[in-house]
């Protein structure tokens, strides 16, 4: 069983150099041109989750992406309870 930080490694060997963040706006924001998309124009290449064997807070939820500003990267968040609210809104709107 793959870590996040071996998926990580992984993913950033296949060219998603680059981290995506949610905005406050439910957006995701492109590490490298600050750009706010949408995340339903985004195009999902992989998905990676990850579940707290021992610790239900070690949840999470990894999304190799392409992003319409044209940049190829990662954005991870916490699954489940301890999610915040603008990631919560980007998963839901991500697994459309």
């Amino acid at each position: 069983m793959e870590t996040l930080s071996e998926a990580i490694d992984r993913l950033r060997a296949k060219g998603f150099e680059h981290d995506y963040s949610a905005s406050i706006t439910g957006n995701l924001r492109c590490g490298e041109c600050t750009a706010e998309i949408d995340p339903n124009l985004m195009t999902i290449q992989e998905i990676v989750r990850f579940e707290g064997v021992s610790d239900p807070g070690d949840a999470s939820i990894l999304f190799a992406l392409s992003g319409t500003c044209g940049h190829a990267g990662l954005y991870s968040a916490p699954y489940g309870s301890d999610s915040t609210p603008e990631d919560a809104a980007v998963v839901s709107a991500l697994h459309r």
